[in-house]
């Protein structure tokens, strides 16, 4: 291993996240350097639902979840599963989701998650101007599809709950809907339609433009294995890699599901999961979609990319290593098919990502112990890219020690 070398700030992830807190930390001045074993915006950045969505400020931690998990356990096409190979290894976590599920907890998760992704489209539109690239966000909103009146008195009812916390939203009749899905299915009864959303064209192309315009202004790339942390010489933390140890007067912890495993040996335990999305990619099917579009009773999101129709959802609790549930991305095909009939498969492609998740599904954006060397910021779960640019400005303020746009006190460490 070579001699310690000497950093101002090491983000320590290449995803999204990494590359927006670097962005808002170079312009405030820092020298950054981004490390990561793989290749940037090569996990949840790259697969994603390409989806800003604004509008998810319900924790899935709720007390629904005790009436829901035993059909949503048994159901085939469930939308929520354990990994079979990880039932024991997170039955930890599992009880700690459980514990998170009751109403205070799921009252107080919700009003911290509107407040977060309340200033969500303004940070990222902000922050794409500034480098020029504002055209990537589309802002056209987004439809959630309810094909049951059943379905249609839920929206109704999220209607309700989203209003309470100023979250914009508009039911839709089914006489309405052509204006929103041209391609209408059958099975539609209704929806709700969501303005304050948005998506993009292609996930990673949104990734690179961030990180390309970091390189751009001076951030570094450093492509290594992080294999610990070492605060003993403090002010300042060392960051270790297989190679080489790399002292920096501020580091960041953005590597989602595995920041949990750099922060142990400090004394801070952030119980992470692995909540695994699949997308599959559709690059020659119908229908053609002027917005992303949610079916509301099978939970998975429908967008159209460059590059076709891009189906993704689902929550798979597992481990990291785990070997992937592929036939849940082909379960996404199946239930597509069965709302729009006669979608082509033709050249599809499937993908799986470790989203990091926390049991309250509330992120980490905390400096431990008021240590502004050593800051936090991961288990944004399946709200990582909607939620980046305010994160990021977030983290510039706690890297400041000034104070940040959003009440923190529900994104602290301490309260593992």
């Amino acid at each position: 291993m070579s001699a310690s070398s000497s950093y101002d700030v090491i983000v320590i992830g290449a995803g999204i996240i990494g590359a927006a807190i670097a962005w808002e930390l170079n312009s405030a001045g820092r020298r950054v350097t981004i490390v990561d074993r793989g290749d940037p915006g090569m996990g949840c950045s790259y697969g994603n639902a390409a989806h800003f969505a604004t509008e998810q400020i319900f924790p899935i931690a709720s007390p629904a979840i005790f009436r829901d998990i035993p059909r949503l356990l048994v159901a085939r096409n469930s939308p929520l599963t354990f990994n079979a190979h990880s039932l024991l290894s997170t039955l930890r976590w599992s009880l700690r989701f459980l514990r998170a599920s009751n109403r205070s907890s799921y009252t107080r998760g919700t009003r911290a998650l509107a407040a977060l992704n309340a200033g969500a489209l303004s940070d990222w539109q902000a922050l794409l101007s500034t480098i020029g690239q504002a055209q990537l966000l589309h802002r056209t909103g987004t439809l959630q599809l309810a094909e049951s009146r059943r379905g249609v008195r839920e929206l109704a009812a999220m209607q309700v709950a989203l209003s309470e916390h100023e979250v914009p939203s508009r039911m839709v009749g089914r006489d309405e809907l052509p204006d929103y899905l041209p391609q209408l299915p059958d099975l539609a009864q209704g929806g709700l339609y969501f303005p304050e959303t948005a998506y993009c064209l292609d996930p990673y192309l949104f990734f690179r433009t961030v990180f390309d315009a970091c390189l751009a202004n001076g951030v570094s790339f450093h492509h290594a294995n992080v294999s610990a942390l070492d605060d003993s010489n403090r002010p300042g933390v060392t960051v270790v890699t297989d190679s080489a140890r790399l002292q920096a007067n501020t580091v960041i912890v953005a590597g989602g599901v595995h920041s949990g495993e750099l922060l142990r040996p400090l004394g801070h335990r952030i119980p992470l999961i692995a909540e695994r999305g699949y997308h599959l990619l559709l690059p020659h099917t119908r229908p053609t979609l002027k917005l992303p579009v949610t079916l509301h009773e099978r939970q998975f999101i429908m967008t159209p990319l460059q590059s076709g129709i891009r189906l993704a959802g689902t929550v798979e609790f597992a481990s990291p290593d785990d070997p992937p549930s592929m036939q849940r991305a082909q379960m996404l095909y199946t239930q597509a098919n069965e709302v729009f009939g006669g979608l082509d498969a033709t050249g599809s492609s499937q993908w799986m990502g470790c989203r990091p998740t926390l049991p309250d599904y509330l992120p980490v954006i905390d400096a431990p112990d008021n240590n502004r060397s050593l800051i936090v910021a991961t288990g944004n779960h399946h709200l990582g890219l909607t939620q980046a640019a305010t994160v990021a400005r977030c983290v510039r303020h706690l890297a400041q020690g000034t104070a940040p746009p959003v009440n923190l006190a529900d994104f602290r460490l301490s309260r593992f």
